[in-house]
C-alpha cells in the first residue's frame, strides 16, 4: 500500500543528515509516484541514486541509472 506523501517527506526530513544511506534512497525512490513533472521526478531519482552510491547498492544503483537515462537525467 502507497504512503501518504506526508509521512514520506517527514521521514526524509527527519533522516537526512544521517548515516542510512540505504533508507534515504529508498525513500526518494518511494516518493517518486508522488511527482507531477519530470523534473520532480529526476530530483528525486538523483537523490536516490547519490544515496545507494553512498551505500554501496550495485544493484540499486544500476537501476536508478537506468530509470534516470530514461527521464533524460544522464
Amino acid at each position: 500500500m502507497a504512503r501518504d506523501p506526508a509521512q514520506i517527506d517527514a521521514e526524509l526530513h527527519a533522516l537526512h543528515g544521517g548515516p542510512d544511506a540505504a533508507r534515504l534512497s529508498a525513500l526518494h525512490e518511494e516518493a517518486l509516484p508522488h511527482m507531477p513533472t519530470m523534473q520532480e521526478q529526476r530530483f528525486q531519482l538523483t537523490h536516490a541514486w547519490i544515496y545507494a552510491l553512498v551505500h554501496g547498492d550495485e544493484a540499486r544503483i544500476c537501476k536508478l541509472e537506468q530509470q534516470l537515462t530514461d527521464l533524460g537525467g544522464l
